[in-house]
């Protein structure tokens, strides 16, 4: 259904971007994703050199006022509002820590940290994807190099050779290959760690989804297949794990993206979403903040928000999926009570199949494909990237003007309509024709309560290249950054990989 042109917010942008850093090798080739540690100020980056590169965010300006150009890029693009400022500092070289090299016969595809809740204490555990369709798992036991030293609060990120490009024999002593994973057929696209860290899923250009169980811990540790997954009919580009629960989303070439479980014997799909235009590039993945405040407002309005947060909290998180359609889409499993409630199905295929709704298209600006989008779980806002180039922050937030009935037209679009805006109805295995129910037929309707809007954008953020992955990171604390003064408490960055072969580090400026 066509809808009327999104719009952002009728003030005055709340937040802004400012490019704090770019990284970039002495010989630039393809970078394709970057991962923030999960709890360490540093992060990984893989190249098409078949290399993996680890920076420091402690090097990075504790202020983001800084007019200099980057010492490692080049001037960046013009900025374009809202809330957007392309402005750089110097960086040390030593922000580069290790680089990882000899593993993969082909370009590394993807990175992504083991949860550091899940490995034993000095040691950090990488997985790498490849081109070459092998997996590699990489360990490094910290020996005075950048590891946790003290408490939490006084981390010490040190390379324990000083910055710059490292030769082999040093990145050998430093890095152990110590597991290769074969099985896919064809380039691996995407790797992801479950949040026991006990899981590793991986997907790949072969049309599956592998994933792998480790048995043992440390370096006797092994990988056991527990699932091959293959009911996609495409390629399949992304996978992502429930913050929480033992539950798996992956998107693909054909244009759906499917939710897997263990359903005891085996794993299987218990949601599969159709709805977007394109391939489904990236997915992620809610956090378990919720939506706070809101409560000083008329008592109608406050108990529809009351629902609202009511329903979330028995539905859990949410995932976004990013597509060639150039859309960021957000789903909603419906709970369990609200299923019992529905007349049981003849075709129902499986008995642990789940419902989950499309419940809302963010902003649309982009006008390419969109190939990564990172939803933050500290301040639950999302950041979207892609091939025309644009860095995109979105925020959530409680609708003003709170329509109290369905029908209600929010931009010249019905508050009904909101929730499948320009999307098929999605599907499941309990619908198996595709004939799905909106979601104001299915449950009451709060689509209007709460609403997204752009909060800061930049264009041409690579120059005139695409970029490939962006991610959300914590900024560090005052103690770990030069100057010693940035701000403590919930700052977050933003980290973009391109074409160019650059990282770029953001500032959020809310």
């Amino acid at each position: 259904m066509s809808t009327a042109a999104p719009t952002t917010t009728s003030d005055p942008s709340p937040a802004s971007l400012t490019l704090l850093a770019t990284f970039i090798p002495p010989n630039p080739t393809r970078a394709w994703q970057s991962a923030p540690h999960p709890t360490l100020p540093i992060l990984a980056t893989c190249f098409a050199d078949k290399t993996v590169r680890i920076y420091s965010l402690t090097s990075l300006p504790a202020s983001s006022s800084s007019t200099t150009p980057s010492a490692l890029g080049a001037p960046p693009a013009s900025p374009t509002a809202p809330g957007a400022s392309l402005e750089a500092s110097k960086v040390s070289p030593s922000a580069l820590l290790s680089t990882i090299t000899g593993g993969h016969k082909r370009s590394i595809r993807t990175v992504a940290w083991k949860p550091p809740t899940s490995i034993i204490k000095g040691e950090s555990v990488l997985a790498t994807g490849s081109f070459d369709a092998s997996v590699g798992i990489w360990r490094r036991f910290e020996t005075g190099g950048y590891g946790v030293r003290g408490n939490n609060d006084e981390l010490d990120i040190s390379s324990t050779r000083g910055g710059g490009e490292h030769n082999d024999d040093d990145d050998d002593d430093e890095w152990n290959f110590s597991v290769v994973l074969d099985g896919h057929e064809s380039e691996v696209k995407s790797i992801a760690w479950s949040c026991g860290g006990n899981l590793l899923a991986t997907c790949s250009r072969d049309k599956s989804v592998w994933i792998w169980e480790e048995v043992g811990s440390g370096e006797e540790a092994e990988y056991e297949t527990v699932a091959v997954l293959q009911e996609h009919e495409g390629d399949v580009k992304c996978v992502a794990w429930h913050p929480e629960e033992e539950c798996l989303v992956s998107g693909s070439y054909d244009d759906e993206v499917r939710v897997w479980r263990d359903e005891g014997d085996d794993w299987g799909c218990v949601f599969r979403g159709r709805g977007h235009g394109g391939t489904v590039w990236g997915v992620a993945w809610e956090g378990v903040r919720g939506m706070e405040g809101g409560d000083e407002v008329a008592e109608g309005i406050r108990k529809r928000r009351a629902k609202w947060r009511e329903r979330r909290e028995k539905a859990g998180p949410r995932f976004l999926s990013c597509s060639d359609d150039g859309t960021v889409r957000v789903w909603r499993k419906v709970p369990k009570e609200r299923e019992k409630q529905r007349p049981m199905s003849i075709i129902r295929s499986r008995d642990a199949g789940e419902e989950w709704v499309h419940e809302s298209t963010l902003p649309k600006v982009h006008e390419r494909s969109i190939y990564a989008v990172g939803w933050s779980d500290r301040s639950g806002r999302v950041v979207s990237c892609g091939g025309d180039g644009r860095v995109v922050v979105y925020e959530e937030s409680w609708r003003v003007d709170d329509p109290a009935t369905a029908g209600t037209t929010v931009n010249g679009t019905s508050a009904g309509d909101i929730a499948m805006d320009g999307a098929d109805p999605p599907v499941n295995d309990d619908d198996p024709a595709g004939n799905g129910t909106k979601v104001e037929e299915q449950e009451d309707d709060l689509t209007d309560v709460a609403t997204w809007k752009i909060i800061a954008q930049v264009e041409a953020a690579h120059g005139v290249f695409e970029i490939n992955h962006v991610a959300w990171a914590r900024k560090p604390k005052a103690k770990q950054t030069q100057g010693g003064n940035a701000p403590e408490g919930e700052g977050e960055l933003i980290v973009t990989t391109g074409d160019d072969g650059a990282v770029k580090v953001w500032d959020l400026n809310i």
